[in-house]
């Protein structure tokens, strides 16, 4: 199952569904911000829906809390088990959390996951027809932990590891994968240790209306005792949120994203265009080489009393080499959504997107919160 989608489900969950319940019991307690009624705890069913994995349900449990001495001005924490299921037999669990510590001085930020499903290979590279396609099935055992230390109010500097165990379990005999036999066909392991910035002022997670958000992370991947695999990673995502017009709750929203692979990974390392957050319309990893950039706008209005829409378009491409990025081989999105304001206080909408690549792919998204 797709990582980014669960990961998205899971978070918008979180914000959704607990936090305004969270907040309230705050302020009934404000005397006394050790007390155990300030935390909550929730077991909740989702749906997604996604060209990568079809209809998703999901199952996840949500602990939020605060450890800071000032209750108010403390960041939230949590910790978020779930499993889910696919409707063509996917299945992933494990847990995410993001724990502040040391009067929000610190941040830690982790998963451990778990999935087994089908996934898609088109081939390397940024021209690669239909045909091309191939059907697998995948087991992965993926790690990630992030520990960052805050520098000024909303800059963070940290460390960060990452574990990868992909295994081939089933393919096509005779098709592109085996007959290329690209790295890390028949399965791979990686292991790196990196670093990261972030800088994050927006008012609210889920649904933006302005502030900044701005990520800069590396990874520097080894062979030895665990690792297979020689290369470095590096991203890079920024986000800018704008209100048009200062008396109407209309939301411009720009991302600019960039990933580049240096080395010899195996392919499910490799950047990947598509996806159900940006270039939506083209399944994640329809093209796939070293490096990606991509950019999206969206345009976000309300339309009638708990009802609002969406219209948004990207562009992106992927190469092998960063000199090699041109206007002409640019790959387009675009695409129309549906938004249902489900926790009106906290601006939590109901997604419904329908987006569609330049190649005439396309891909219908349901979800919780923004695509960014």
């Amino acid at each position: 199952m797709n990582i980014i989608l669960i990961a998205r489900l899971v978070a918008c969950l979180l914000l959704a569904g607990i936090t305004r319940q969270t907040i309230a019991q705050s302020k009934k307690v404000k005397k006394t911000p050790k007390d155990s009624s300030q935390r909550s705890f929730a077991i909740v069913p989702v749906v997604g829906v996604s060209p990568e994995t079809g209809f998703t349900v999901a199952t996840l449990g949500v602990l939020n809390f605060k450890t800071g001495k000032d209750y108010q001005k403390s960041r939230l924490s949590n910790v978020m088990p779930f499993a889910s299921l696919s409707f063509t037999g996917q299945i992933a669990f494990g847990t995410f959390y993001r724990v502040f510590s040391g009067n929000d001085r610190y941040l830690f930020q982790g998963r451990l996951i778990y999935n087994i499903g089908n996934a898609v290979y088109y081939g390397i590279g940024n021209d690669l027809p239909e045909s091309n396609k191939e059907n697998s099935t995948n087991q992965t055992i993926s790690m990630a932990t992030r520990v960052f230390r805050r520098l000024d109010k909303n800059l963070f500097f940290g460390l960060q590891y990452q574990y990868v165990h992909f295994t081939s379990l089933e393919r096509e005999s005779g098709g592109l994968l085996e007959t290329s036999q690209v790295a890390g066909y028949d399965g791979s392991v990686v292991s790196g240790l990196g670093a990261a910035i972030l800088y994050d002022n927006r008012e609210n997670i889920l649904n933006p209306q302005k502030g900044l958000y701005a990520e800069m992370s590396g990874y520097r991947f080894n062979k030895g005792a665990i690792g297979e695999y020689e290369f470095t990673s590096l991203q890079l995502d920024i986000r800018k949120y704008f209100q048009p017009f200062s008396d109407l709750p209309h939301t411009l929203a720009i991302q600019g994203f960039a990933s580049f692979v240096i080395g010899d990974p195996p392919y499910s390392q490799l950047s990947a265009l598509g996806g159900p957050t940006i270039m939506r319309g083209y399944v994640r990893g329809r093209y796939r080489e070293k490096h990606h950039l991509a950019m999206q706008a969206e345009y976000r209005f309300p339309v009638w009393r708990k009802f609002g829409m969406a219209v948004f378009g990207g562009l992106g491409d992927v190469h092998n080499k960063v000199m090699n990025f041109n206007s002409t081989d640019l790959k387009g999105s675009y695409g129309v959504g549906l938004r249902f304001s489900i926790l009106p206080k906290d601006r939590v909408n109901l997604r419904l997107d329908y987006g569609r690549g330049s190649d005439g792919s396309s891909g219908i998204y349901l979800g919780i919160g923004e695509a960014f």
